[in-house]
C-alpha cells in the first residue's frame, strides 16, 4: 500500500514539475493565439448537440418506468401522480421518473426471493 502511495506521489510531483516547466511556453502560445484571432467574427453554432440528460438519462428513466409498470400491474401512472400530488411534490417531480425508484428497490427483493426459492428446491 505504501509503495503504491509512493508511486502516486512521485507521479503527481512529476506532473507538477512538467506543468511548471511548460507554463511560460503555454502562456506565450495562448497570448499569440489571442493576438492572431483578435477582432475575428466567430460564427455561432446553429444546431447544438442535445444534453446528456436528454440523450441518455430521460430515455433510461422512461424505459425503467415502463419496465416497472409491466412488472407491477397495480402501479399505474395515475396512481403515482395521485401519490405525488398528495405528498405535495407534483410541481418538482414528474410522474415517469418518479416510478423507477420503485423498480430499483424491487429488484434486490426479487433477486433474494429467487435465490430463496432456488435454495428451497435444491435442499
Amino acid at each position: 500500500m505504501l509503495l503504491f502511495l509512493g508511486f502516486a506521489l512521485l507521479a503527481g510531483a512529476a506532473f507538477f514539475v512538467a506543468e511548471y516547466a511548460t507554463f511560460s511556453a503555454r502562456q506565450r502560445s495562448d497570448s499569440l493565439q489571442r493576438a492572431a484571432t483578435y477582432g475575428r467574427f466567430r460564427r455561432v453554432a446553429v444546431a447544438q448537440r442535445p444534453q446528456f440528460k436528454d440523450r441518455v438519462l430521460n430515455p433510461a428513466a422512461d424505459s425503467l418506468a415502463g419496465f416497472v409498470l409491466k412488472l407491477n400491474p397495480k402501479t399505474t401512472v395515475e396512481s403515482v401522480r395521485v401519490k405525488l400530488l398528495a405528498a405535495g411534490m407534483s410541481d418538482r417531480v414528474s410522474v415517469t421518473p418518479g416510478i423507477p425508484p420503485t423498480g430499483n428497490s424491487a429488484a434486490p427483493s426479487v433477486a433474494r426471493a429467487y435465490r430463496g426459492t432456488a435454495r428451497a428446491t435444491t435442499s
